[in-house]
C-alpha cells in the first residue's frame, strides 16, 4: 500500500473520530472504534481497493452518527479555543489599527508639544493618547520663503504672498545623527541655490554644546 493510500485511509479515519468526538464518546472508546475501523479498511483495501473499501463504508460522520443513536451534540473545546483565539486576534489589530489611525489625526492637525488624549468608539473605557513633538525639520520652508520675500522685494506683499502658497516640496532627506536632549537647541538653514523655478537649501539642527543632531538638504518649486 502506497504512502497516498494510507493517507487517504487516515483522513477517513480521522474524520471519523472528529464526529465521534462531536457526539460526546469518549476518549478510551474512540481510541478503539478508530483501531476497528482503521484495520477493517486496510482488510478490505487489500482485497477490493483502497477506493472501493471507503466507498463501501460511506460518509464517515454517518458512520458516527450510527454508532452513536442516542448520544447528543457536545462543545468541542479545541474548536472554542481556536474561536476564542481568533476574536483575541482580531481585538488586538483593532486596538492597533484604531491606535495608528488616532496617532495620524493627531499628527495631521499639526498640534505640538501637547499630549492629546481621545476616547474612540467601539472601545469603552479605552482612551487613546499622542504627543506630536517639534521635529528639525519643521523649519525646512521657512528660510525658502524668507530667500523668496528678499528676491522679489520690488513686488507688492499680496503678490509674493502669492508665490509662497505655490511652494512644493520635490526632494527632501533628513538624517537623524544623535538624539536630541536638552532645553537650547540651535537651528541653521542655507539656500544654496535659489533659481526661477527650483531652490535648493541644507539645514542643520545642533545641540547647546554644537554638536550636529540632524542635518537635511531639499529641493523645492518656486515661482
Amino acid at each position: 500500500m502506497g504512502i497516498i493510500d494510507r493517507f487517504r485511509i487516515e483522513n477517513a479515519v480521522q474524520t471519523y473520530d472528529f464526529w465521534l468526538e462531536l457526539r460526546g464518546m469518549r476518549s478510551r472508546r474512540r481510541k478503539e472504534a478508530r483501531r476497528e475501523l482503521r484495520t477493517n479498511l486496510r482488510d478490505a483495501a487489500a482485497d477490493v481497493g483502497v477506493t472501493q473499501a471507503l466507498f463501501n463504508i460511506g460518509s464517515p460522520k454517518e458512520l458516527a452518527y450510527a454508532m452513536t443513536p442516542e448520544a447528543t451534540q457536545r462543545p468541542r473545546w479545541s474548536l472554542g479555543a481556536m474561536w476564542a483565539s481568533l476574536a483575541f486576534v482580531v481585538v488586538v489589530f483593532g486596538l492597533m489599527y484604531t491606535a495608528s489611525t488616532f496617532t495620524s489625526g493627531v499628527d495631521a492637525s499639526g498640534v505640538v508639544g501637547q499630549q492629546v488624549t481621545g476616547f474612540v468608539f467601539p472601545w469603552f473605557g479605552v482612551d487613546f493618547m499622542a504627543r506630536r513633538r517639534q521635529m528639525p525639520g519643521d523649519f525646512r520652508a521657512a528660510h525658502h520663503m524668507a530667500a523668496i520675500g528678499a528676491k522679489h522685494l520690488d513686488e507688492p506683499p499680496e503678490q509674493r504672498l502669492h508665490r509662497f502658497a505655490k511652494l512644493g516640496t520635490i526632494d527632501l532627506r533628513i538624517d537623524y545623527l544623535r538624539p536630541g536632549i536638552g532645553s537650547h537647541f540651535e537651528l541653521r538653514a542655507e539656500v544654496l541655490r535659489l533659481g526661477s523655478r527650483v531652490a535648493t537649501t541644507r539645514m542643520e539642527f545642533l545641540g547647546a554644546d554644537g554638536k550636529l543632531l540632524s542635518s537635511g538638504a531639499a529641493a523645492y518649486i518656486v515661482s
